[in-house]
C-alpha cells in the first residue's frame, strides 16, 4: 500500500536522534535522521481526555518494554522527572502543530539529574488522535533509527509524554537515559 495509493495511509515523519553509549550491533544514530513511514488511520476521535492520554502514555512504556524484552534487552523504569520533560515536549509540539525535536533536552536532563546521567536519546512522532501506544511503539520499531534508540540496551530509564493540537494530531515524546 503506498502513500499516495490510498487514502487510508498517512505519511508519517519520523525523526530521532541519540547521544552517549550503546552496544557495538545498536550504536545510536549520529544526528538527527528522517524517514517516512507508512501507518494505518487509527480511530477518528477529535480530541483525547487526560484519561484517554495517560493510556495511551502508560501503553507506550509497556510495550517499548515489550519489545526490548524480545530483543533481550533490559527494561526501561519510567522517571517522573524524565515523563515531565517528555509531556511539556510533547504538549509544545501539538501547541505549535509541529513536530520537533526538543533542543533544550540535554540541558533538561542534566537540571533534572545533575551529575548522574551517562547518556541520552529521544525519540518524536506524529500520529493521529486515537492512536494506540501499542501502535506508536510498532511505528517507532519500523523505523530503524527508533529502533536503536528504542532497544539501545545502555538506557536504564525511560519518560513518555503525549499531546494532541487542534488539528487531531497526536504527537509524542520518549526520553531515554543511562543512569550512573
Amino acid at each position: 500500500m503506498g502513500i499516495l495509493t490510498s487514502r487510508r495511509a498517512l505519511a508519517v515523519v519520523a525523526v530521532v536522534v541519540s547521544t552517549g553509549l550503546a552496544a557495538p550491533t545498536l550504536a545510536p544514530a549520529a544526528g538527527a535522521q528522517s524517514q517516512s513511514l507508512t501507518a494505518g488511520n487509527p480511530a477518528a476521535c477529535a480530541e483525547a481526555s487526560p484519561g484517554e492520554l495517560a493510556e495511551v502514555v502508560d501503553d507506550i512504556h509497556e510495550h517499548t518494554n515489550r519489545e526490548r524484552a524480545e530483543a533481550g534487552v533490559a527494561p526501561v523504569e519510567r522517571l517522573g522527572n524524565l515523563d515531565g520533560i517528555a509531556q511539556d515536549w510533547s504538549a509544545q509540539m501539538a501547541a505549535s502543530d509541529t513536530m520537533r525535536h526538543n533542543p533544550d533536552i540535554r540541558a533538561q536532563v542534566d537540571q533534572a539529574f545533575p551529575g548522574q546521567w551517562r547518556s541520552y536519546g529521544e525519540n518524536v512522532l506524529q500520529n493521529w488522535c486515537g492512536a494506540s501506544g501499542e501502535q506508536l511503539v510498532a511505528q517507532w520499531m519500523r523505523s530503524p533509527a527508533h529502533r536503536v534508540n528504542l532497544l539501545n540496551p545502555a538506557h536504564t530509564h525511560l519518560g513518555v509524554g503525549a499531546a494532541v493540537a487542534d488539528s487531531a494530531k497526536l504527537y509524542s515524546t520518549q526520553n531515554f537515559v543511562r543512569l550512573r
